[in-house]
């Protein structure tokens, strides 16, 4: 296993850490209390390469990078901390996709619940099965180039259900790319490494 990510819950003072090899996380409960044990590794989506832990939902985000070289899509797995058991796992791109996923996690509405927050685009699936699109976009549409980086085309700021993975809302996400090798290389990867 190759370690990735860690995160510590201040909730149930377990430490969770992203593990790509094995796709999973394990959870290591805190050694001084005897009813926090060490559980079995929990099953994530392919190559998590990051985890986060909300204090007030007692939820852990992991964020599962997917394979350029595999059809295995980018997601974001949810965590119940207190079961340590998958809530709900969801694409927040399409199938194609292999740029990485970035995510924010938060209680946005003040409700107790944490909501996920994180970029998007045509052909995005939601957690209920749910196009994420606006206006007139394509669903179906490949922006990416012959190297599979997206250099054109629309993109979104979704916010996601942190419980079910359903799309809250959806806004355009203007990217101001201007000249590719002004992020230091000539062919994408920079371009697409905000938010």
């Amino acid at each position: 296993a190759s370690p990735q990510g860690l995160a510590v819950s201040s909730t149930t003072g377990f430490v969770y850490v992203a593990n790509q090899g094995p796709d999973t996380v394990s959870v290591i409960g805190d050694p001084f209390l005897a009813e926090a044990p060490i559980s079995s590794p929990i099953a994530t989506g392919t190559n998590p390469v990051g985890v986060a832990a909300n204090p007030v939902t007692n939820r852990v985000y992991v964020a599962n990078l997917g394979l350029q070289t595999d059809p295995a899509p980018d997601t974001v797995t949810v965590i119940d901390g207190a079961t340590n058991k998958e809530v709900v796992s969801f694409s927040p791109f399409e199938s194609s996709f292999t740029g990485g996923v970035y995510v924010a996690v938060l209680d946005m509405d003040g409700d107790g619940k944490a909501e996920v927050a994180c970029k998007t685009a045509p052909g995005t699936v939601d957690g209920e099965g749910e196009n994420v699109l606006l206006g007139g976009d394509d669903a179906g549409a490949d922006y990416r180039n012959g190297d599979g980086y997206v250099l054109q085309g629309p993109e979104y700021l979704t916010v996601f259900s942190g419980e079910t993975g359903a799309n809250l809302a959806t806004v355009p996400f203007e990217v101001a790319r201007g000249d590719v090798g002004d992020w230091g290389d000539d062919y994408g990867n920079r371009v697409d490494r905000f938010l």
